[in-house]
């Protein structure tokens, strides 16, 4: 009876152990999975690198590869429990686009450990062209002579009429971008370095259809016109632009049978890829302006203008402004033409001229004044282009035109009228108006300085009105704030909500309550971090925080202080794991140190 009763306790106190401290499963594993192993070109896959029973697993510097372009999305988080075992699993995800069909491998990865290497499997990856029969699919095998590349039906070509150009001559550039078979989006605008050129603002993308090689390609079109600065050898590129591939994303199973196409075409997901799209540089050959015939007023304009000159009014007298009005208008870049302007001289004086640039049309506005009567015209106009197509200097010469000016108009002047023997006419004086007489009597004397305004009480009375006006002023606004800025609230409430958690954990810490504890902290920390981003509370995970960290470049042993405490109160939440009375506490402390920094340091 007594060994029955022995066997019945040691069995009910294991059952206890499994229920309230689970087993873990620490060992440390890495390896490597893709999505799928087959992939259309155009598509993407997904490959994770996951580390299982490592919870600070940093993402790997993938060695090259020369089939695929790669990109780091991200890593992710998850515990799991099997049979009573607990294991932590990191996992970082990246992004492969194939640049070309063929079969590749994947290679394997190595990662050093506390001392220990560990090596994930290679994957073999298959990847196909099924832009030419879209009906089969993946299941279509291309059996061609020739390697299809991604460059093949993506590519990007830059194209100029002219290679040897004068300084500041004016360059059309087209920049072509080609699609074959691909579906893409977010097409932005083309880059390129600038140095030693001007661009102008692209014109209206076209859109249309063009055979290359004897394929029919989409074809985005952007317009330019560029203008060298300096003399010499120049390149214009490599031109590169950026986009998202679209590609149909992985299917989801169906449990219900005969609707499995229906529930197929449902949750049918797109997926995007980001692309760079590279051309091929193009040279410039720069020419200095020729010396021979250079014109004394020429001023660097490139191209073929037009010229007009008009000034109103053309009768005025001596001293009336005249309004000279030039427009400059042509094939260049008038944002360089200087445009010609009168100076002061003998007969008129000149004002600074107001220049602007309206609709390709560059105007000059000034105003002349002239000096005397006897000028009969304002001078004519030259200006000095040098046109690129004859190459060779252009001047315009506009003809003076005809002016009449008069004498100044007299002014009516202040006179003195005297008669004959000079007799001054005077107007009567008023006595007694400008004369303020002398008390009989000087009344009572008091000191200069003994006024009301002066006195300390009235000092006290205004600095306190000031004081007031200026507490009042700050209360409302941040009254206001607080009622119209919900960010600002949240951020406000953020530690006060978290002291009151607190209390409430130290309350489950005195009466050893672990589970209660434990899911307090981690509300306080959910919610204190919730508020002082800003975010949603109950949907915050530790990945959106690393994110937030990044961007605010929080420091590392301190995020590490988050992911600790946060997987802590995983364990003992999900796993029903019991936590002594100090680890508790030093893990409250944790926390409240955490709150503490960020109030500090983090706005």
């Amino acid at each position: 009876m007594f060994k029955i009763k022995n066997i019945l306790i040691k069995g009910i106190l294991l059952l206890l152990f499994f229920q309230t401290g689970m087993v873990y499963a620490q060992d440390i594993t890495f390896e490597a999975s893709v999505d799928n192993n087959r992939v259309s070109l155009g598509s993407s896959i997904k490959l994770t690198l996951s580390f299982t029973g490592l919870s600070n697993a940093r993402a790997l510097q993938l060695p090259p590869m020369d089939d695929f372009q790669v990109q780091y999305l991200g890593p992710t988080r998850r515990i799991t429990i099997v049979n009573g075992n607990y294991s932590k699993i990191v996992s970082h995800t990246y992004n492969l686009l194939p640049l070309k069909v063929g079969t590749f491998q994947i290679p394997s990865f190595h990662v050093e450990i506390d001392g220990k290497t560990y090596t994930s499997e290679p994957i073999s990856i298959k990847v196909v062209d099924n832009s030419s029969d879209s009906s089969n699919g993946l299941n279509a095998d291309v059996s061609t002579s020739q390697t299809v590349r991604l460059s093949d039906k993506i590519s990007l070509v830059v194209e100029t009429h002219k290679n040897q150009v004068y300084v500041s001559q004016p360059v059309p550039l087209t920049i072509k971008l080609y699609v074959n078979g691909l579906s893409i989006s977010d097409i932005a605008y083309p880059v390129f370095d600038k140095k030693g050129l001007l661009v102008d603002e692209y014109g209206k993308v076209k859109q249309y259809q063009e055979l290359k090689a004897g394929v029919r390609n989409n074809v985005f079109e952007f317009n330019t016109v560029v203008y060298p600065t300096q003399t010499g050898d120049l390149k214009i590129g490599p031109v590169q632009l950026t986009c998202n591939l679209v590609s149909q994303g992985q299917r989801r199973g169906s449990a219900f049978g005969g609707f499995d196409s229906f529930f197929d075409d449902f949750f049918n997901t797109v997926e995007k890829q980001p692309i760079t799209v590279q051309s091929q540089a193009i040279g410039l050959k720069v020419l200095p302006f020729p010396e021979a015939n250079k014109p004394k007023n020429f001023s660097d304009a490139v191209g073929e203008f037009h010229l007009s000159v008009s000034a109103s009014p053309l009768e005025v007298n001596v001293g009336d402004p005249i309004t000279i009005r030039m427009k400059v208008w042509g094939i260049g870049n008038l944002k360089m033409v200087k445009m010609p302007q009168f100076k002061d001289s003998e007969d008129f004086k000149v004002y600074e001229p107001q220049i602007k640039l309206e609709d390709g049309v560059k105007i000059l506005e000034q105003v002349l004044i002239p000096k005397n009567e006897k000028i009969k015209a304002i001078p004519e106009v030259h200006f000095s282009y040098f046109d690129t197509d004859k190459g060779q200097y252009q001047t315009i010469v506009k003809k003076a035109i005809a002016l009449t000016v008069h004498p100044a108009k007299q002014q009516s002047e202040l006179k003195v009228f005297s008669s004959q023997d000079k007799t001054e006419i005077r107007t009567p004086e008023k006595i007694g108006e400008d004369i303020v007489y002398i008390k009989e009597k000087p009344g009572q004397f008091r000191s200069i300085d003994d006024v009301f305004y002066k006195s300390v009480m009235v000092k006290w009375i205004v600095a306190g009105i000031t004081l007031f006006f200026i507490g009042g002023l700050l209360y409302y606004r941040r009254h206001n704030r607080v009622s119209t800025d919900l960010a600002y609230a949240r951020r406000l409430k953020a530690p006060k909500q978290a002291k009151e958690g607190i209390k409430e954990a130290y309350q489950y810490l005195k009466r050893h309550k672990t589970k209660e504890f434990y899911v307090t902290i981690f509300k306080v920390i959910q919610h204190y971090f919730g508020n002082k981003f800003h975010l949603s509370s109950q949907g915050l995970t530790i990945k959106e925080l690393e994110k937030i960290f990044d961007n605010k470049n929080i420091k590392q042993e301190m995020v590490s202080s988050v992911q600790q405490i946060l997987e802590e109160c995983d364990q003992v939440r999900f796993a029903s794991t019991i936590k002594e009375e100090a680890t508790m506490k030093k893990h409250l402390e944790q926390v409240e140190s955490i709150i503490d920094y960020f109030e500090r340091k983090v706005s």
